[in-house]
């Protein structure tokens, strides 16, 4: 009996032995005939040039320098030999050095795959929709927006010419890349929640502008409240210098050095400024002072821009998933990065290995780190399925993970890994286990736990509740000057160069006539008279003529190419031909100052009835005259003037197909202005404030020149308005809607700045033109979003870029900008605060224009609650004095409407008591175009039973910053 019992054992061991020999054998043989069939296809391509030879890196634009990057070190003199020929060290050392064009940002270039790209497969477009990403990460919380993944993505590969992220290579190459990057993402930021490492920033804390963290260890922190319940590692006095090497220094790394509790007691007690800091940060997380001056670098060709703030990696949408990609594409470990290891080696595994490898490779069960294996498992598999993948990448690289994936399917924890099962060649489960039934240990969190959940979305600045700009016209006049507003110039015979009327009202030809300030010039053209092919439409199927030729939207979020787009014209109608509304070409006549056409509605443009040459026509007059202006906004001041909005109307529809507030019936017209107002009073805090506030406090006018202070909250007296440290002190630089690195066409040239003077009337001041900071009726910043603002409202990319400040004076811009952002921001293709407008929903185009903020509302951080109270009551103050029987719907951002009826019982909108809640417009119905169906039902001319319009702005809340959701560096044109 013991020997048959002997005997059967030894037989299922062999037989064991074998099925595992036969897997790995299977296993094997796929590897190498993919690596053959990969190899096969590397081998037909070149590799991307890093070296700086004479014959590829002309002296005379290219400089020959150091990459501070790569895992060697050199100098920008030992590469300097490369470009004279010198052909050993370092030259001979692939991307040691290399060829900077001296006119763009000093970028290094990422290691090479030598694969082909694809330029027929966007990531986004065609493979990580909206849709999939959505029912992949329902969590997702700012920083980490669909809109930003797409943005950063787009800047990476900007800045990265040789080498791309996600677009080298097959399309299955490519969403394989994708799938093994959204699993670790997924599981270093806990399902896209966490902006900020949970245990290095416990109890966050947002004073005074100011984030401020609680460092905590393992067995302090409740993982269930994510709370510090022990003490913090840097109370009673104790330095605290985690994730900072103080030996390193730029450009090795951020300059670092102990930090301390802000309070020995009170309620900061134990706390630290987070921007102090190198934890963990983005969807990869970001540490170590050596790595964050590498991202740096990489992301904004910049050492010193994640040093001095290293919580924007946490902040900014761009950063948070820039720093992923970051890390993805030029982390080196044992010759790799996770980009090769995916593309040349297909495999999963040595991304791990790479990401994490001392804590999670080998993948045994020490401690937490084995169940973090599994869950990281989980979702890759959950990703390879949501884009579509037959196969998974191999697991080989990180020891013993294929182990822990069986392991992970037996207990029941990989549960999206079923799929998975038989379509991958995995060892038997009774030959690997060596732990007891149940497997690893405990059910820990993931390595490492980031951010406390709903508190990663960092609240922007608080502008102050009264503005601080120069004293300002209280009464609006009746005479306007600006753009267009002038009497066309008699052009005399043989005159060939741009003629304008100046500012004086003199014609004439050059700077002096032609500039930012000339009433008129050949850019005040109405394209319904002026050309016989009408306004800019999309669609080049009649694009035909001699004048006539078929361009890409440079506004699109996706912007294609002029190039593309010229066959088109020619009788193509396969892509992009073939794509139709806002992605598309469209037919620019070049008799005329090129401006790109705005994003279709669908809808019909009601005509004129009185052909007169009022200003505003169509609106003003007809849908609001200057009597309902005055009741709505009895407190404007210049620059919002009824006339300057009404030449601003005039000013964006001369030279649109689409036109603000003249689209639909009468009563989506009223509904479109109703809400635009809404919006811009608030932003504005009732029509009082051209300029933000905190970004621009304590100005002085010096000759003729405006400075201003900048501030933070915390050190602003919100009772004076004045600023009582700037932000400019002991030779600060000033950083804010500055992107250095994105240069023309992309972005205005710009550069961090000081003060003005150390000592004296300017000390602490800054040009107010030197700063692309929050202006206009719906207020635009950022230096890539000026240019683009330049180029649709003046035709010239220069005007907004060399004087800003006239988005602050000049009347016809400062409502104007308002009207772009309005009619031409998109968060998702063709969708814009007009297109939501017009289709019945106010909450939608909140989102649009400042959703990271408001959108879903935040009732737990008080002023950006308040700050959607304002803005409901701004907008109710407005419908009642347009006479509205009811308001659109909230739908399109998240607790919205909750907050509208919590506002009528507690009193905090005091405005709209007069809108019952039942009678919140529904968005309509749409037709198989995705318009409202076009039918007259014009509402009563009075509202009955309506109490006397109130006859004050209410100032329930400041207006908001400027907008942080719009385009980031990648989304300028």
């Amino acid at each position: 009996m013991m020997m048959m019992m002997i005997t059967w054992r030894h037989h299922r061991l062999l037989l064991s032995s074998l099925l595992l020999i036969e897997i790995l054998f299977t296993t094997t043989a796929t590897v190498v005939a993919n690596r053959q069939l990969q190899q096969q296809q590397q081998a037909e391509w070149t590799e991307p040039t890093y070296a700086c030879s004479p014959s590829n890196c002309s002296p005379s634009t290219n400089q020959c320098i150091a990459n501070p990057n790569h895992g060697q070190k050199s100098t920008d003199e030992h590469c300097a030999a490369c470009q004279k020929g010198q052909t050993y060290w370092p030259c001979d050392v692939d991307g040691l050095c290399y060829c900077w064009d001296t006119s763009s940002p000093k970028i290094p270039p990422a290691p090479s795959t030598k694969l082909p790209f694809n330029t027929n497969t966007d990531p986004c477009d065609d493979i990580l929709t909206l849709e999939v990403f959505e029912a992949l990460a329902p969590e997702a919380q700012h920083p980490y927006s669909y809109r930003g993944f797409c943005q950063a993505v787009r800047d990476y590969n900007a800045n990265h010419p040789s080498e791309g992220i996600f677009i080298m290579g097959t399309e299955l190459q490519q969403r394989h890349e994708l799938a093994a990057f959204l699993g670790n993402v997924l599981h270093e930021s806990d399902e896209l929640k966490a902006g900020r490492e949970y245990l290095m920033c416990a109890d966050q804390k947002f004073v005074g502008g100011e984030m401020y963290c609680k460092p905590c260890d393992m067995s302090g922190f409740d993982w269930e409240t994510f709370t510090c319940t022990g003490e913090s590692l840097a109370s009673e006095g104790r330095a605290f210098n985690g994730y900072c090497q103080s030996n390193l220094l730029p450009p090795d790394g951020c300059q670092c050095d102990d930090v301390y509790e802000v309070s020995s007691d009170g309620e900061m007690a134990g706390f630290v400024k987070a921007d102090k800091l190198y934890f963990g940060r983005g969807a990869i997380q970001l540490s170590w002072n050596y790595n964050y001056i590498k991202a740096s670098v990489a992301l904004t060709g910049h050492s010193q821009t994640f040093c001095q703030r290293p919580d924007w990696v946490a902040t900014k949408e761009e950063y948070a998933w820039g720093a992923g990609l970051f890390y993805w594409m030029e982390n080196v470990k044992n010759d790799k990065t996770c980009h090769q290891a995916v593309l040349m080696h297909n495999e999963f595994g040595q991304t791990l290995d790479i990401i994490n490898g001392g804590l999670e490779c080998p993948s045994d069960d020490h401690g937490w780190h084995g169940k973090a294996v599994q869950l990281r498992l989980n979702r890759y598999c959950r990703a390879a399925t949501a884009l579509g993948l037959d196969t998974l990448l191999s697991l080989d690289e990180c020891m013993d993970m294929d182990k822990k994936f069986v392991q992970c399917l037996k207990e029941g924890n990989c549960d999206a890994c079923k799929v998975w099962e038989d379509k991958i060649s995995l060892p038997d489960i009774s030959t690997i286990l060596t732990v007891e039934e149940g497997g690893a240990t405990g059910n820990g969190p993931p390595t490492k736990k980031p951010t406390k959940k709903n508190n990663t979305k960092r609240p922007t600045k608080r502008p102050t509740l009264q503005p601080v700009t120069p004293p300002p016209t209280i009464e609006p006049t009746n005479e306007i000057s600006g753009p267009c507003t002038g009497e066309p110039c008699p052009v005399p015979p043989g005159i060939e160069e741009e003629f304008c009327r100046s500012a004086n009202g003199i014609c004439g030809t050059g700077p002096p006539y032609c500039n930012a300030h000339s009433t008129w010039t050949s850019f005040c053209f109405d394209c319904d008279s002026d050309s016989p092919f009408g306004c800019p439409t999309f669609g080049c199927s009649d694009c035909s003529g001699e004048t006539q030729q078929c361009v890409g939207n440079k506004n699109g979020i996706n912007p294609i190419r002029d190039g593309e787009c010229e066959p088109c014209g020619q009788g193509q109608t396969f892509y992009p031909c073939d794509v139709e509304g806002s992605k598309g070409c469209w037919c620019w006549d070049t008799r005329l100052p090129r401006v790109e056409p705005a994003p279709p509605s669908g809808l019909e443009v009601v005509e004129i009835s009185n052909q007169s040459s009022s200003v505003g026509e169509g609106v003003c007059g007809e849908l609001i005259d200057k009597a309902l202006f005055r009741l709505l906004a009895p407190n404007a001041q210049h620059p919002f003037t009824y006339e300057g909005f009404c030449s601003a109307i005039d000013h964006y529809n001369s030279r649109h197909a689409e036109k603000v507030f003249r689209m639909g019936t009468r009563q989506q017209r009223i509904g479109e202005l109703t809400a635009f107002l809404g919006m811009a009073s608030h932003d504005t805090d009732g029509f009082i404030a051209a300029r933000e506030y905190l970004a621009c406090g304590d100005n002085v006018v010096v000759d003729g020149e405006l400075y201003c202070v900048p501030c933070t909250s915390e050190d602003y007296n919100f009772d004076t308005h004045t600023c009582g440290i700037s932000m400019l002190e002991n030779d600060q630089s000033y950083m804010e809607f500055c992107q250095p690195y994105t240069t023309p066409p992309k972005g205005c040239t710009c550069e961090y700045v000081k003060e003005v003077e150390a000592s004296g009337q300017l000390e602490g001041h800054m040009k107010a033109n030197d700063i692309f900071f929050g202006r206009g009726s719906i207020q635009i910043s950022n230096n890539f979003n000026y240019i683009r603002a330049s180029a649709t409202m003046t035709g010239s990319k220069d005007t907004f870029c060399e004087e800003p400040e006239l988005l602050s004076t000049v009347e016809t811009y400062s409502w104007g900008v308002g009207i772009f952002i309005w009619v031409e921001l998109m968060k998702e293709e063709g969708k814009t605060s007009h297109t939501h407008a017009l289709n019945g929903s106010f909450g939608s185009a909140l989102n649009i224009i400042n959703g990271s903020s408001e959108c879903p509302v935040k009732e737990d951080e008080e002023w950006h609650s308040k700050a959607v109270r304002g803005r409901l009551d701004h907008y109710c103050n407005v419908a009642q004095v347009m006479g509205a029987i009811d308001l659109l719907s909230f739908d399109g951002c998240d607790g919205l409407e909750a907050v509208f009826r919590q506002c009528l019982t507690d009193g905090s909108c005091p405005n709209c008591k007069y809108f019952d809640p039942r009678v919140i417009r529904t968005p309509p119905p749409t037709d198989s175009t995705g318009a409202p169906p076009k039918v007259a039902t014009n509402p009563p001319s009075s509202r009955p039973n309506t109490p006397p319009p109130s006859t004050s702005v209410p100032k329930t809340s400041p207006p908001s910053s400027p907008r942080t959701n719009l385009p980031t560096k990648s989304s300028a044109p």
